[in-house]
């Protein structure tokens, strides 16, 4: 009798432990987080005025600080690195909104945004590629010979899409240092009219899991990187052992590229009078 009452206060144990992950182990992650309806898109301009009274959802990791707004054609994010440290090579190589419109984790489908600076004739291009441009238009623009470019791009694993029709919304982004911050704030379309376009392809009242990644090597850190491994290939195999040379040096530096982060938020999207 006292081994059964043994064995049964062993199996409660057991499945207490079992139990306790699932109700205690959730993350900032796991939690959902609301998009608050808005009538009032808030202005694009890298400022975080319009979103004072948010409730500002936390990285767990602490120093990143986020917010959710939509109404019926887009949705507003405010995304805050308080932490300088967290900002590794952000405004290099720009920042990656990756979007699971199935509420997955998946990296298939994602918006790239990255500030450019571009020469007054590529200004010119991607302005006529939406509208005529008259001369007297063009002159002024060549008046500065470079401009700060706020581009996006959709990046896609899906292979063989047409090209996306003229005149589609594009996703769009400012960002700015504000008290100590680097604030940003993005607009990306809720629907998506194909796979290579902007847009979270969720309509308002569904949940979607949105994915930040930032930071690491830029393409010139990338280079050195390989040229680096090259250099160390060469060197380990040298036959003339007298001459010494650190072959550990190029490694040391790569341990010291600046770090890629990223990390993943549950959204619900707010309903009109929700």
């Amino acid at each position: 009798m006292r081994m059964k009452k043994m064995y049964f206060l062993i199996l409660s144990m057991v499945l207490a432990l079992a139990i306790l992950p699932a109700i205690s182990g959730r993350t900032a992650e796991d939690k959902t987080t609301e998009s608050v309806w808005t009538s009032q898109p808030p202005k694009l301009d890298g400022a975080a005025n319009e979103w004072e009274g948010a409730a500002l959802a936390e990285w767990e990791n602490g120093g990143v600080q986020y917010a959710f707004r939509n109404d019926a054609q887009n949705l507003y994010v405010l995304f805050l690195i308080k932490n300088t440290k967290l900002r590794s090579t952000i405004e290099e190589v720009g920042l990656t909104l990756y979007v699971d419109a199935e509420g997955n984790k998946k990296k298939d489908y994602g918006i790239h945004f990255q500030k450019k600076r571009i020469t007054a004739e590529e200004f010119i291009a991607l302005l006529e590629k939406d509208s005529v441009v008259s001369e007297d238009q063009k002159a002024q623009i060549r008046s500065k010979p470079f401009y700060n470019y706020y581009a996006s791009e959709v990046v896609t694993k899906k292979t063989g899409l047409s090209p996306v029709p003229p005149g589609v919304r594009p996703a769009m982004f400012k960002y700015a240092s504000q008290q100590k911050s680097l604030v940003y704030e993005f607009t990306v379309p809720l629907n998506r009219i194909q796979d290579n376009a902007a847009g979270i392809g969720a309509q308002p009242g569904a949940t979607v899991t949105i994915g930040f990644e930032w930071g690491g090597p830029t393409e010139g850190q990338r280079k050195a990187i390989a040229k680096a491994r090259g250099e160390q290939a060469n060197i380990a195999n040298e036959t003339d052992l007298g001459r010494s040379t650190d072959i550990t040096a190029g490694a040391r530096n790569i341990d010291r590229l600046p770090p890629k982060h990223s990390f993943w938020s549950t959204v619900r999207l707010a309903k009109a009078g929700g």
